[in-house]
């Protein structure tokens, strides 16, 4: 069976909703490694100078071990509830991990970079950590 005739074995409702998912499953990845980069280069800006590669291990390592732990839990969440929900609800924390960082940034303090100078709010870089940690139980 030749990939054309797998194509034209769906109908093209069906075709449009595999094309769909597939567009939204791209942009989701692209918004992860999005993501995972910018905490990175956040992290390494914020942590002291004297460690600043220390926590950045650190924060990379629990957030890679959440994504194992993620991994782990997917499976019984698919057989329990709709893959449909499941996946949204990664969405969901996925996002809220992103306004989180925002919304305290821009409460203590922190403005969009301007006239070549960076004004990160006044919290702990600390905080990372558990945002970190969270995105990548979602990853």
């Amino acid at each position: 069976m030749g990939l054309m005739e797998i194509i034209r074995s769906y109908s093209p409702a069906e075709r449009r909703n595999i094309t769909i998912y597939i567009v939204g499953i791209m942009f989701y990845k692209f918004g992860l490694e999005a993501f995972n980069g910018s905490i990175s280069t956040l992290a390494q800006d914020r942590f002291k100078a004297n460690n600043t590669f220390t926590k950045w291990g650190a924060l990379t390592g629990l957030n890679q071990a959440m994504q194992c732990v993620g991994s782990i839990a997917i499976a019984p969440l698919i057989r329990k509830y709709p893959t449909r929900g499941v996946l949204a609800g990664a969405i969901l924390i996925f996002g809220l991990m992103t306004v989180i960082l925002l919304i305290v940034d821009a409460a203590t303090g922190g403005k969009i970079k301007s006239n070549g100078k960076i004004h990160y709010g006044n919290y702990t870089p600390d905080a990372l950590f558990p945002v970190y940690m969270a995105s990548g139980v979602a990853y």
